[in-house]
């Protein structure tokens, strides 16, 4: 990867992608949406057609003036499906071999030969299972149980099995995190984006990945604790707010603070760091008759990081009405996220198309 860092985002729920980049100069962007459009006088404004979610101002608005950041609109997998745990799985299996069960990053890890990943989730991650043993850190707080006197007998109880080399990563993950804390004395006082940069920054690892977790979880991306209205941290919500100083104004506003978290943390990494975004599917077109938004199809992919000097939209949204939308209700899938990746790693990271081709199982 030629000492360049990638980092995968995943934002399970739906996010609705005609929020983050409303179509502001298609008239029926507003006739779908009479209760919850953003204003036209609300909109950051990017061209004559598009523009961005107000709360995104100061971070990803920011990185589009200042050619950081690609925009795919009507993107995503290009099989249907509307429930989230086949969308999210399929997502992060993104292999065109059904029988192929394993993640994406963990095949990545078999074929880029200085790939070295480390996993920031709640769970350990289905686009991280496979063959290869995959650290996934607990960086919220870090309390490691394994001490001086106990590793020696752990390590004898499992040296006879599979798990042994697991454990050998567990070990060297301690190393690393005891490193950092006694580097950083600040380190436990940072916020979770903050801290995953600053990993980033002084280890070696290259290639990562990072969600919002799922409805259960505590510690995640997008949820140090309680959120907006007591509610969870991703982006399904049927009957969501997503007025200007509504839960998405805070979902959207916690997006803009990880992503500038990172950078301010990566440093001059981030001068060498490709980080994608993603989000299982996107929301219907039209409201629904809770002011909310349903399952989708079409969503946005987002793209940012010092690798990237010249923003973009690419992809159009031609209209929303009925006779151009999938199903007469939801945006198609035009970006298929595999192809974009792919075209991402032979540009950026210098990879060949053999590997990348084994990468997503073609």
């Amino acid at each position: 990867m030629n000492n360049k860092k990638f980092i995968w985002i995943l934002l399970r729920g739906g996010m609705d992608g005609l929020s983050l980049l409303p179509p502001y100069g298609l008239d029926e962007y507003y006739s779908l949406r009479p209760n919850i459009s953003i204003p036209k006088n609300k909109v950051l404004k990017i061209n004559d057609k598009y523009g961005m979610y107000p709360s995104l101002k100061n971070g990803l608005y920011e990185l589009f003036q200042n050619g950081n950041l690609l925009l795919y609109p009507q993107s995503g997998h290009r099989t249907f499906t509307d429930n989230h745990y086949t969308a999210q799985k399929q997502m992060e299996r993104a292999s065109c071999l059904e029988s192929d069960n394993s993640g994406w990053l963990n095949r990545m890890v078999s074929f880029v030969n200085d790939a070295n990943p480390i996993s920031f989730s709640p769970d350990y991650p289905m686009v991280f299972r496979g063959k290869n043993i995959i650290n996934n850190v607990g960086i919220e707080r870090y309390n490691s149980k394994i001490n001086q006197s106990n590793q020696h007998q752990i390590f004898e109880i499992l040296k006879q099995t599979q798990l042994k080399n697991v454990f050998k990563k567990v070990l060297e993950q301690k190393k690393i995190m005891e490193t950092l804390l006694a580097d950083y004395p600040e380190f436990n006082n940072k916020s979770y984006a903050e801290k995953i940069g600053i990993y980033l920054r002084e280890t070696d690892s290259n290639l990562a990945f990072l969600d919002t977790g799922h409805n259960w979880d505590t510690h995640s991306l997008f949820n140090p604790g309680v959120v907006h209205g007591n509610e969870s941290h991703n982006f399904d919500k049927h009957s969501i707010d997503v007025s200007t100083d509504g839960r998405l104004f805070f979902l959207f506003n916690m997006l803009d603070e990880t992503i500038m978290s990172l950078k301010k943390e990566l440093k001059n990494e981030w001068n060498n760091t490709l980080i994608a975004i993603n989000t299982e599917f996107g929301r219907s077109n039209a409201e629904n008759g809770s002011q909310g938004l349903d399952h989708g199809y079409g969503g946005i992919m987002m793209v940012t990081g010092g690798l990237i000097k010249e923003s973009k939209i690419i992809g159009d949204i031609e209209s929303l009405k009925p006779e151009y939308s999938y199903q007469g209700k939801y945006l198609h899938v035009k970006n298929d996220y595999r192809g974009v990746l792919s075209e991402l790693f032979e540009k950026h990271l210098d990879l060949e198309h053999s590997i990348i081709n084994k990468i997503f199982n073609r």
